[in-house]
C-alpha cells in the first residue's frame, strides 16, 4: 500500500503563509482606509454644501421678510373696542335698568411708556381700524419670523467658523 506521505509544515512553509496572510490584510486595511477618507471628505464636503445653500437660502429668506414688510402699508398698536357709557340724565334711555349705555364709541387702546393711552374712533373708520392692528399683528409676526432667520444664519456661520477650525487643525 503506497500511502501519500502528509505535508509538513515546515518552518519555511508557515513563513511564506504568514506573510501571504499578512499581505492581504495589508492590502485589505489600505483599501479600508482609502474608502473611509473617501467617504469621510464626501460627508464633510456635502455638509459643507449644505451649510453655504442654508445660509444662501436664509439670506434670501430675510430679504423676503424684509420685501414683506415694506408692503404691508400703514399700521397700528392696540386693541379696537366699543365703549358704552350712561350720560347720567334720569329719564334718559342709558339710565334705565340693563341698558348698556349709549355707544358704542369705539377707542383704541394701547400701552405707551407704562401708560394705557386711548383714542376715539369715528364709525366710519373703524373698519379701516381694525384692518390697520390686524397688519401690525401681521408685521409682529415677520419681525419674530426675521428674527429667528438671523438667529439661524448666525449659528450657521458659527458652525462654519467651527468646521474651518477644526480643519485647519488637522492640516496645521
Amino acid at each position: 500500500m503506497n500511502q501519500r506521505p502528509e505535508k509538513v509544515n515546515t518552518p519555511q512553509r508557515a513563513h511564506d503563509n504568514f506573510f501571504i496572510i499578512i499581505s492581504i490584510s495589508f492590502i485589505e486595511l489600505f483599501l479600508y482606509v482609502i474608502l473611509y477618507v473617501y467617504y469621510a471628505f464626501s460627508f464633510v464636503w456635502e455638509a459643507h454644501m449644505k451649510q453655504e445653500t442654508t445660509i444662501e437660502s436664509l439670506h434670501s429668506k430675510k430679504k423676503q421678510i424684509l420685501q414683506t414688510i415694506s408692503e404691508l402699508g400703514d399700521f397700528r398698536q392696540g386693541s379696537l373696542s366699543p365703549r358704552y357709557r350712561k350720560c347720567g340724565k334720569p329719564y334718559c334711555h342709558c339710565a334705565k335698568e340693563g341698558s348698556k349705555g349709549h355707544g358704542p364709541l369705539w377707542m383704541v387702546t394701547r400701552a405707551v411708556e407704562g401708560k394705557t393711552v386711548s383714542k376715539a374712533i369715528p364709525p366710519e373708520r373703524v373698519e379701516r381700524t381694525f384692518e390697520q392692528i390686524e397688519r401690525f399683528h401681521q408685521f409682529q409676526n415677520l419681525v419674530r419670523e426675521y428674527t429667528e432667520v438671523n438667529i439661524k444664519i448666525c449659528d450657521a456661520q458659527l458652525e462654519a467658523g467651527k468646521e474651518a477650525s477644526r480643519e485647519a487643525e488637522k492640516g496645521g
